[in-house]
């Protein structure tokens, strides 16, 4: 397929990870961007073949070679792209002045937000920060993923939610993994409840957690 033919419907990838692109993209990077991310999650990046990935979308290799230089060009760019998504969505999702419960209830909303819609793009990041993340543009390397959840635990010791002698570094870790490991579990089909009972779980499991100081 040419890539002034794009496919006849707009490729489901491409649709489901709009966000991704850039104004005035044309429908073959939006397609082959989307399904990158897709069969990079699913397989690994070193697993998918230019070739493979191009034709997933709909498309041939000379396509995917005008936009991106190689394929590991794709994947950096894929991937400071979602960073910058996750970055964007959880921003807000804590705020000072707040009561733990509070900022943990709009963090796991935020969370299961993404799980629900976007799943692909916090695996993505997730299992790929050592391999980019020194290569990352200079707009991501200015934030940090751990802002929202370092502010959340500052903002609870301060207010005395959390119990004395909680180590903060491992709390921080804590609360980190257990979110990666909620997506993992439920891209695999795991933790198949609703979005309403999974955020609340992660809000009654979390502060209690944060409340014992780590010791439960």
């Amino acid at each position: 397929m040419s890539d002034s033919t794009p496919p006849v419907q707009l490729h489901s990838a491409a649709a489901r990870f709009q966000f991704l692109a850039a104004a005035g993209d044309p429908p073959s990077k939006r397609a082959i961007v989307g399904t990158a991310l897709e069969l990079f999650v699913r397989e690994g990046i070193d697993a998918v073949s230019v070739r493979a990935l191009a034709g997933a979308a709909g498309y041939t290799n000379p396509v995917l070679f005008k936009y991106f230089g190689s394929k590991e060009t794709l994947a950096q760019e894929l991937f400071d792209a979602c960073y910058l998504r996750l970055a964007e969505r959880f921003a807000a999702a804590v705020l000072p002045g707040r009561t733990m419960v509070e900022n943990l209830g709009t963090l796991a909303g935020a969370y299961v937000e993404v799980f629900e819609a976007e799943i692909e793009v916090f695996l993505y990041v997730q299992e790929n920060l050592r391999r980019f993340w020194r290569t990352a543009s200079p707009d991501v390397r200015r934030r940090s993923l751990l802002a929202h959840l370092s502010l959340l635990l500052d903002e609870a010791i301060a207010r005395g939610e959390v119990a004395s002698g909680g180590d903060r570094e491992m709390l921080l870790a804590a609360l980190s993994g257990l979110f990666a490991q909620i997506a993992r579990q439920r891209y695999f089909g795991g933790f198949r409840r609703s979005p309403a009972a999974l955020r609340a779980a992660l809000v009654a499991q979390s502060a209690a957690f944060l409340a014992a100081g780590g010791t439960r």
